[in-house]
């Protein structure tokens, strides 16, 4: 069997305060990609913001951390949830899985695009809220071990979820460096983990789609994204 494709979305560049034409570039943490050659995929940066070009090609999806939800990049996600595929959100990524399925929920009453839905409860019913500056969630991480260890903190999994199946425990000690978090849960997504604060640490749709609010690209261990490759191994040989 060949190795499946993995798909990791960009970030793309927002201080091209010049116009200049050759600080317009997409950029791709290699953390990632080195992740899924350990796990046995071939993993990919999708160039192109019209990410629908690529559905052919990918097997999966990873929706990394960033700045910014850049709505086209939902066609990837909208492409996992339609045909099956493994997809994993980090950070950002996990909070555009809530995000699409919210408006997409909200649309069912009230009858908007996307954009006016979403617009229209950005600030009176927001799917996402910025933590205040903390210790337990906004830190600053590097390659020393001792970095790594000092933004951790500790996370509480439920049963019968694709997490708890992961790791086989109730509880992790994860890497978290994040600033905004998920304040509305759609009637469709499971809330698999939480923070000893309460706060959302990892989503889940479908058996296919996760989640996760910390940073498993940074850790040695690679339990989500052998999870992610694996499955999108099955998929493939369910279709032969």
């Amino acid at each position: 069997m060949k190795k499946p494709i993995i798909g990791i979305l960009p970030t793309y560049n927002l201080k091209n305060d010049n116009n200049d034409p050759y600080k317009d570039n997409a950029s791709f943490v290699r953390m990632y990609a080195n992740k899924i050659v350990e796990c046995g995929g071939i993993p990919i940066g999708l160039l192109e913001q019209n990410v629908s070009m690529y559905k052919e090609l990918c097997n999966a999806y990873i929706w990394p951390g960033g700045n910014k939800i850049w709505p086209e990049f939902n066609d990837a996600l909208i492409d996992a949830i339609n045909n099956n595929k493994p997809f994993l959100g980090v950070c950002m990524g996990s909070q555009a899985i809530a995000t699409l399925l919210n408006v997409l929920e909200d649309q069912k009453t009230c009858g908007l695009s996307y954009k006016e839905t979403y617009d229209l409860n950005k600030k009176e019913n927001p799917y996402l809220i910025p933590l205040e500056d903390d210790t337990l969630h906004n830190h600053t991480v590097t390659k020393e071990k001792e970095s790594i260890l000092s933004a951790k903190h500790k996370i509480k999994i439920k049963p019968n979820t694709i997490l708890y199946d992961i790791f086989k425990e109730k509880e992790q000690n994860v890497v978290s460096l994040h600033s905004r978090v998920i304040a509305r849960v759609p009637s469709n997504l499971v809330v698999s983990a939480v923070s000893i604060d309460n706060v959302i640490e990892a989503v889940e749709y479908n058996k296919n789609i996760l989640g996760v609010q910390f940073h498993p690209e940074i850790e040695e261990e690679r339990k989500i994204f052998t999870w992610l490759v694996n499955k999108a191994k099955e998929n493939e040989k369910r279709k032969k």
